[in-house]
């Protein structure tokens, strides 16, 4: 046998080890492997590593028992990453379920507290931003940074998603004029 096919039949075999202690482990140690893989996630679309983005938030939207909040999250931002990968058609499909997620998604347990409706607000207008949906990700993240509490108007954590929004609005708007 080849090493790649050892080595594949090697990982998928730890793989398959990791699913099942996943599927054993009390909610909370559960809660917490979700957030882990689901921080990897975010991690590799920040480093643009938008494959490994896809794994981490399909690993965990595989795991039974998330909040909707969580899966609200985990939606949009595998719509980012397949986003990256140049899959509109799946990134906008994400983006709709996501969407209608967040509409029904409630108010957000303890140990995701930021998950709030202003905040997923801004993650979808981050997605429509990253599918070339730019009016729609100007009206998104801008309701969604109004709509956050006063304390968290200058947090230094906004300054992705105004980034985003000042880049919606110049690719909504169109470069501006020459001065020929």
């Amino acid at each position: 046998m080849s090493s790649i096919t050892t080595d594949h039949l090697s990982a998928t075999d730890d793989r398959a080890k990791r699913s099942s202690v996943k599927s054993r482990l009390t909610p909370n140690r559960r809660r917490r492997s979700v957030e882990n893989d689901e921080y990897r996630g975010y991690v590799a679309l920040l480093q643009g590593r938008h494959r490994a983005a896809v794994r981490g938030t399909t690993a965990a939207l595989a795991a039974p028992g998330a909040h909707p909040v969580q899966i609200a999250y985990d939606t949009l931002q595998a719509a980012q990453a397949y986003a990256g990968l140049g899959d509109i058609r799946e990134a906008k499909s994400l983006l709709h379920r996501a969407s209608d997620l967040v509409t029904d998604a409630g108010e957000p347990p303890e140990s995701l507290y930021w998950y709030t409706e202003p905040f997923l607000r801004m993650n979808i207008g981050l997605t429509q931003h990253a599918v070339g949906m730019h009016r729609d990700a100007v009206d998104s993240l801008t309701s969604g940074i109004d709509a956050l509490p006063a304390d968290q108007q200058n947090a230094e954590w906004l300054d992705e998603y105004q980034q985003a929004l000042d880049y919606a609005e110049v690719a909504r708007d169109g470069p501006p004029p020459s001065q020929d």
